[in-house]
């Protein structure tokens, strides 16, 4: 998968939706995991969620209960209402429509989802992201010139 982003300039108008897988991105392997999340809270998960609530309508991807995003929210000192929860029960894709401007920030995909993204030709919209390590500065700053390719 790609791990550059580019939107062709003028496309699209408005704030873009970003979506964000909540383990691998946000939550990460850890050897002291927090207490209720069951995982550890990646590094840069706050700067990058509090850079991202300003310029994205961000909604987190989960195939469980919202609960876990808003205890990291919480956990993060950021706005529960600028970084929702969205529940998925078997693709991540099953929220998204291939006409809406979205980005999506995420570890592994299953199959299905990669050819979701193939099929309608969004490939260029997913950045992934280490597992082991979640959001980085990379990751922002790949975002933020995908931001400003669309106002060129």
């Amino acid at each position: 998968m790609s791990t550059s982003l580019h939107i062709p300039s003028g496309q699209h108008v408005g704030k873009p939706t970003l979506y964000v897988g909540l383990h691998g991105p946000l939550l990460v392997p850890s050897t002291t995991p927090h207490e209720y999340l069951g995982a550890g809270i990646a590094n840069y998960a706050r700067p990058f969620l509090a850079w991202a609530k300003d310029r994205f309508d961000v909604q987190v991807l989960t195939d469980r209960s919202p609960r876990g995003v808003y205890l990291l929210t919480d956990e993060l000192g950021l706005p529960q209402d600028e970084v929702r929860p969205r529940g998925f029960e078997a693709s991540k894709t099953e929220v998204m429509r291939p006409g809406d401007d979205f980005y999506w920030v995420d570890a592994a995909l299953i199959p299905s989802e990669v050819g979701w993204l193939a099929q309608h030709d969004q490939v260029h919209r997913f950045l992934a992201v280490d597992p082991e390590v979640g959001v980085t500065p990379r990751h922002r700053e790949s975002l933020a010139q995908a931001l400003r390719g669309r106002r060129g």
